[in-house]
């Protein structure tokens, strides 16, 4: 999956989808390089939990929805100052990402 971001963050930039590029390198691959680091430093032991869950509740709900509409706004400004190709829908994947 990192070497996907960056690979897919390359392809992103060379078209003009700083959307695309800022959600696969800035988010994914971070993300894809703590995962891999948790997995080797964690390794599965037999009749041990593997993941413990959360459960969302109406305030985790309401931060996750105001937090999201933020940073809608603020990367459609950041998109439209780099010139993004497809702002609308640039804007739209990283809000859903």
């Amino acid at each position: 999956m990192l070497v996907f971001s960056v690979i897919y963050g390359i392809i992103s930039y060379s078209f003009a989808y700083y959307g695309e590029m800022i959600t696969y390198l800035g988010m994914t691959a971070p993300t894809a390089a703590m995962a891999a680091i948790e997995w080797l430093r964690h390794p599965y032991r037999k009749g041990k939990n593997e993941v413990e869950v959360s459960a969302l509740d109406k305030k985790k709900i309401s931060v996750m929805i105001m937090l999201g509409t933020v940073v809608t706004i603020l990367f459609y400004f950041i998109l439209k100052l780099l010139g993004c190709e497809n702002l609308p829908l640039s804007t739209l994947s990283v809000t859903t990402s």
